[in-house]
């Protein structure tokens, strides 16, 4: 499978190279990838509806939003079956992107929303140490309590209240356990 999902995500990529239309193609796959969820996932993977009505949804959804080989690279991995792995698909594909474009992608988890200047602060930063552009998306999880935690190729950046909190808690046990 995951040989499938990298051979779609290369045929597109090169498709995008070719036609010197890679931007596009990759801000079109992120718009694709944000916007399916759930409840259109069930709506794909249900045997009882017609492959004609998922091709006219998939065409009322991004007939305008999307370039047209990326709407019609949608309609073939419905004709092949295989459009439940649209997602992975794409994320390969924006892998491959990134890479060509020197890009890092990773998550910001913060207690609030940050605003778009924080979120730049962050990603300002991490750039110059990964010396590549980086773009963070901002989760909020509240169990953080405050600060921040960073997850970027694999590396995790903890500067959060809940680190520190555990931090303690730990070091208070094997105080404990040393005396």
């Amino acid at each position: 499978m995951k040989q499938v999902v990298k051979a779609y995500a290369e045929a597109l990529f090169q498709l995008g190279m070719e036609l010197e239309q890679l931007d596009i193609f990759y801000r079109d796959a992120k718009t694709i990838r944000h916007s399916l969820d759930a409840s259109m996932d069930r709506f794909f993977k249900c045997h009882r509806i017609d492959l004609k009505d998922k091709k006219e949804v998939l065409r009322k959804a991004f007939d305008t939003h999307v370039h047209p080989y990326l709407l019609n690279f949608m309609y073939v991995l419905l004709d092949y079956k295989r459009f439940e792995m649209v997602n992975e698909i794409l994320k390969a594909f924006n892998t491959l992107a990134n890479q060509h474009y020197k890009i890092k992608e990773g998550i910001v988890y913060s207690a609030f929303a940050l605003d778009e200047h924080q979120i730049k602060e962050i990603e300002e930063a991490l750039a110059l140490k990964y010396h590549h552009k980086v773009e963070l998306e901002n989760v909020v999880d509240k169990k953080l309590i405050s600060g921040i935690k960073v997850e970027l190729d694999y590396v995790v950046y903890d500067a959060s209240m809940r680190k520190t909190i555990d931090n303690l808690k730990v070091k208070l046990l094997n105080e404990r356990w040393v005396k």
